[in-house]
């Protein structure tokens, strides 16, 4: 049995599809999602110029950035992820999408213009992924962080059915936050006995620090490239 910890807005959709694919699955979510009001309402007055690149990391950012139409028309954009670029096409947008959902995919994907940009714009939660800003300011680009939403800690896991850890064979982790809550909300050394899908070196190499040792990698954090890759490597 697999366990798959998403955030609550996604935790039922996301277990349906695994079930839906054969895959004996549990959900757990630790936190919820909050919108950051402050921070669209900034983001929304800020002026816009036009070599200025968007970095849209989720789908929960994709969301909240067409709700609030941060995103100016034709501003070219980067989704971390096919998930986060079908969410932002259905405003319109034609989101280019890297080799590899994670920041190096984003950086190289960056690297690889002709026209270095001016400015990058980051649409994100709260915490999170800092190497893209971090090397994109040692290149000299202005980057500005922008985070439209904060991730709330549940007082207590919600399940999607019972939990039978003897039973769980893997877990699945598309954030280093999702995995840390879990680890939070159970005691270690249960998890420290079952094998782990997550979607970055950057995560793994984390984990393996706080004293886990079976990591796998998925280059996606969707539903169906992680289903894909478990279905190939696990089943």
């Amino acid at each position: 049995m697999y366990l798959l910890t998403r955030p609550k807005p996604k935790l039922m959709s996301s277990v349906t599809r695994f079930q839906s694919a054969g895959l004996d699955t549990v959900g757990v979510a630790t936190f919820d999602i909050e919108p950051d009001p402050l921070s669209i309402n900034y983001l929304a007055q800020l002026g816009y110029s036009i070599s200025t690149v968007y970095i849209v990391t989720s789908t929960f950012a994709a969301s909240i950035a067409a709700s609030a139409k941060l995103i100016p028309e034709h501003a070219p954009v980067i989704a971390v992820g096919p998930s986060t670029a079908k969410r932002l096409e259905l405003d319109g947008f034609d989101a280019e999408i890297p080799a590899s959902s994670d920041s190096e995919g984003v950086l190289n994907l960056l690297a690889a213009k002709s026209t270095k940009p001016a400015r990058v714009i980051i649409i994100k939660g709260k915490g999170g992924r800092t190497e893209i800003r971090d090397r994109l300011l040692a290149q000299g680009i202005e980057v500005i962080e922008s985070n439209v939403y904060r991730r709330v800690p549940l007082s207590g896991p919600i399940i999607t059915r019972n939990l039978d850890w003897h039973r769980v064979d893997a877990i699945i982790a598309t954030s280093l936050e999702l995995a840390n809550s879990l680890i939070d909300a159970y005691q270690l050394h249960v998890l420290r006995t079952k094998k782990w899908l997550v979607v970055s070196e950057r995560i793994k190499h984390h984990l393996l620090l706080g004293g886990l040792s079976d990591i796998n990698v998925c280059n996606g954090a969707s539903d169906s490239e992680l289903i894909n890759w478990i279905k190939k490597n696990w089943e």
